[in-house]
């Protein structure tokens, strides 16, 4: 998994690999699925927090009780989970906003995590990283600017000194999965990928077929036929080609009627619920959608459903539990 040590101004960082390090703009990354974004501590805080508590609520709530609120200008701050029950992050609802705007245009899941936490993990010791410094006691763990050193009376001489190439070590790292998820987005990545791709693409195939034989020599035409069954292969990969005319055309009438009528409806029920709710997750197959929803009680739940009713939408509540922010409820909706 490569790392992106992002720097204090939110618009360059340092990729890490397993053996290099270069340093690039947080616009060049290229997709964000192996990649885990190193935040600074100043957005999201890293918590150690060592419980015997079971219940997700109650270790919430007794952290943010520990906390000093003057660290997140008096605002009770959110708690992210990580991959490990004792690391946690805090973020209060402004830096949540910066967040989100840095990685809105990467995938729904993204791996995030502080400087903070990753130079502990790669190092463990009291460190000084470009302007930097990185304190590690057995209790807390801080990040301080390198001006801080004469106020505190420290010797830079017992930091260890940390450049770009002393990065890309092999370590487990610890992280909160952030869903970027926006509703406006989401046929791009998942519904319309399944069926408007499969219909663009074999539409595009019929038309390719009749224009080579209008157009092309015989020489062309054999390699444009297959480069056609190539693609043709790629998209029904169990299908054998025996008159590729005639199966894109069947494939077509197959796919137009049945699937164009799930997208519009997908797209009619997502943008109602859209409107009525707060949408957390949203997944699909090719017979239903599972919606997971956030409401502040009981009663917002109630009203939700019975709004739905009276417009012939028909939620079946798959799941639902009460929690920290409140009320989340998994509804599925057969296509």
């Amino acid at each position: 998994m490569k790392k992106y040590l992002l720097n204090q101004n939110l618009t360059t960082g340092i990729l890490i690999s397993e053996s290099s390090t270069k340093e690039i703009k947080l616009s060049e990354i290229q997709g964000s699925k192996d990649v885990l974004f190193i935040l600074p501590n100043e957005l999201i805080s890293f918590v150690e927090f060592r419980h015997d508590l079971k219940n997700k609520k109650n270790i919430h709530a007794a952290l943010t009780n520990k906390i000093s609120p003057l660290d997140l200008n008096k605002e009770t701050p959110k708690v992210l989970d990580t991959n490990d029950p004792y690391v946690f992050f805090l973020v209060n609802k402004q830096n949540m906003d910066v967040i989100d705007r840095l990685l809105k245009d990467f995938d729904e899941n993204i791996r995030i995590t502080s400087d903070l936490l990753f130079f502990k993990e790669i190092h463990g010791q009291d460190l000084i990283f470009n302007d930097n410094i990185f304190l590690f006691g057995k209790e807390e763990s801080v990040k301080l600017s390198k001006k801080s050193l004469k106020l505190l009376d420290l010797d830079e001489s017992k930091l260890m000194p940390v450049k770009n190439n002393d990065l890309h070590r092999d370590t487990e790292n610890k992280f909160y999965t952030l869903n970027t998820f926006k509703v406006n987005s989401i046929f791009n990545k998942k519904f319309i990928h399944r069926i408007g791709y499969v219909s663009a693409g074999l539409i595009i195939l019929f038309s390719a077929v009749g224009f080579i034989n209008i157009n092309s020599n015989n020489k062309q035409i054999n390699q444009m036929e297959n480069v056609l069954s190539d693609l043709f292969s790629e998209m029904f990969p169990n299908e054998e080609i025996v008159d590729l005319r005639n199966q894109i055309e069947n494939k077509l009438n197959d796919l137009s009627v049945s699937n164009q009528s799930k997208l519009s409806r997908a797209l009619d029920i997502t943008n109602e619920i859209a409107l009525k709710a707060n949408i957390l997750e949203i997944n699909y197959t090719d017979e239903s959608i599972l919606f997971k929803c956030n409401f502040k009680n009981d009663s917002e739940e109630s009203i939700f459903i019975n709004q739905l009713k009276r417009m012939n939408i028909n939620l079946n509540i798959d799941n639902r539990e009460n929690n920290q922010i409140g009320v989340v409820t998994k509804f599925v909706y057969e296509l």
